[in-house]
């Protein structure tokens, strides 16, 4: 088939947003807006432990950029929540953003200690878990949240130098196992399964 068919030809544009229940994208903004602040206690948390390693510095760049994430997140929630037609993937992308960020300092700034990578790694878990009531009822972005932490989260497990590597990976899959049931069972697409979605 020659170009100038192809480009004539009426293409349908696909998106895994076409079917959001636009209630459930209304309180899955609202819920993110304030979820925000649990991240970053988190991340604070994570902060001090690389403190006390005297990487302070790479550290607090990390927090910052994080930080700037989550405040973006919380004002693109408060002004999304009650709009008419909220913007389901810029919702998305954001919490794909922040979810890099995680999964960027997770992997280049693990403590050189054991017990400091245990530590991140349950921070991380406790972020992952913490995001199902923000992401999960929007379908698409707790996908985008959970996909590129659960990986960097594997990605610790393997390669960095941890007490109990084989209880805490079990543990750890355990968790992930559980939270994708949750955002699941949260999602549009169990609603509609149950016959409660709109």
């Amino acid at each position: 088939m020659p170009l100038a068919q192809i480009s004539a030809m009426p293409w349908k544009t696909v998106s895994i947003f076409a079917n959001q229940p636009i209630e459930l994208l209304r309180a899955s903004l609202r819920v993110a807006r304030f979820s925000w602040v649990a991240n970053l206690a988190l991340a604070l948390a994570m902060v001090l432990v690389l403190a006390r390693e005297g990487r302070l510095a790479s550290a607090l760049a990390w927090f910052v950029l994080l930080a700037a994430v989550l405040l973006l997140r919380a004002e693109f929630c408060r002004r999304q929540a009650n709009a008419a037609a909220p913007r389901a993937d810029l919702f998305c992308l954001l919490a794909l953003a922040e979810s890099g960020i995680w999964s960027v300092g997770l992997v280049t700034l693990a403590s050189a200690s054991p017990y400091g990578v245990g530590l991140q790694l349950a921070l991380s878990v406790g972020v992952l878990l913490g995001t199902i009531p923000a992401f999960a009822m929007a379908g698409p972005a707790w996908l985008a949240y959970a996909a590129p932490l659960a990986s960097a989260q594997a990605a610790v497990l393997l390669l960095q130098p941890l007490l109990l590597r084989e209880i805490v990976a079990a543990i750890w899959l355990l968790s992930l196992v559980g939270a994708t049931l949750s955002a699941d069972s949260a999602s549009p697409g169990a609603r509609r399964r149950s016959g409660q979605g709109t």
